[in-house]
């Protein structure tokens, strides 16, 4: 008889040090409540089948070269087959809110429990993030992941990991954990929305590519910004414990200069942030490394609700969001 198990996991928006999560530095994301699942079903035939929206494949090996390719990969590295994985999700593709972490943290999960793997948190982690980074050969880091999993608002210590082109992650077994720290009982009355423009996006594996060549060839800038924003991090994480919301704000702002810097803030990023701040905002972070969506901050509720009304005409999507809690089973 088939049994399902469905987890769910939730993207993120980085306040502070994004990009450093790929050369050792340090970056504080916190999980909202824009979420994806995995339904996951045994069957009693040899064969793997995916889908997720229109997107659907059946097969006995995988063969690479589809837009389903990632979700084979973590898939392949979980070894599992006789199953079929079904998928749904509220963050919009390339939004920058980490989004494909969500969707393989959650078949980690639903794996682990369905087929009695007896992997730990951290172990599952990790996992996910190699699906991107060792079988795609992908640059990207891996607070997405951590932070689908664990959830809440986190300060996350990314010392002796690696992921950079040309090396990629090293084996699990190779590299340390991340250290996480959980700061949620610190977290300031945020009011935040999500600010999605038509999107003129590339892909973080681009972005973080030409980044990464820069930054492992010696270029000097580079380096010194990676530096800069793993201190600013820092300096994030004692405001929020120190209760000081407008230092907090100035280098949520702070971390996205450097980010325009990198060219990771698109022209549609920079008419969400300019009307945000006429309008209230204070601070705006541009989410991700694929000029995607703006996280913006406010005071109260009556200023995002305003400013929520100046961003309709140039926005695709806009979300109130707020902290959500990590992986989980759905019943």
């Amino acid at each position: 008889m088939s049994k399902s198990i469905t987890y769910s996991a939730p993207g993120r928006i980085d306040l502070s040090g994004g990009a450093t999560d790929w050369c050792g530095g340090h970056t504080i994301s916190m999980a909202i409540n824009l979420r994806a699942t995995a339904k996951i079903t045994r069957i009693d035939k040899p064969t793997t089948s995916i889908k997720i929206g229109d997107l659907y494949e059946e097969y006995e090996s995988p063969h690479y070269g589809t837009k389903l390719d990632l979700f084979k990969a973590v898939l392949e590295l979980c070894d599992v087959n006789g199953v079929q994985v079904e998928y749904q999700t509220d963050i919009p593709k390339g939004s920058g809110l980490g989004g494909s972490a969500p969707l393989t943290v959650s078949t980690v999960f639903a794996v682990n429990e369905l087929f009695q793997k007896g992997w730990n948190r951290y172990y599952m982690t990790e996992l996910a993030q190699r699906a991107e980074t060792l079988k795609l050969e992908t640059v990207n880091g891996y607070q997405d992941q951590y932070t689908a999993t664990f959830g809440g608002l986190i300060f996350m210590d990314f010392e002796g990991k690696e992921c950079q082109k040309g090396k990629y992650s090293k084996p699990i077994e190779k590299e340390p954990y991340a250290v996480v720290e959980n700061l949620s009982d610190y977290k300031p009355d945020f009011c935040i929305l999500i600010s999605i423009p038509n999107i003129t996006r590339k892909s973080s594996d681009e972005t973080n590519s030409n980044v990464s060549e820069q930054y492992l060839n010696g270029d000097v800038d580079i380096v010194s910004k990676m530096r800069e924003k793993a201190l600013l991090t820092q300096e994030a994480k004692k405001a929020l414990v120190d209760g000081r919301v407008d230092d907090l704000y100035g280098l949520i702002n702070r971390n996205n200069e450097i980010m325009r810097k990198f060219g990771f803030v698109s022209e549609d990023n920079e008419r969400i942030i300019s009307v945000a701040g006429k309008n209230g905002a204070r601070a705006c972070k541009t989410c991700g490394a694929g000029r995607g969506a703006v996280a913006v901050f406010a005071s109260c509720e009556d200023d995002l609700d305003k400013i929520h009304s100046s961003l309709k005409e140039i926005s695709k999507h806009i979300f109130k969001v707020r902290m959500d809690e990590g992986v989980k089973e759905e019943r």
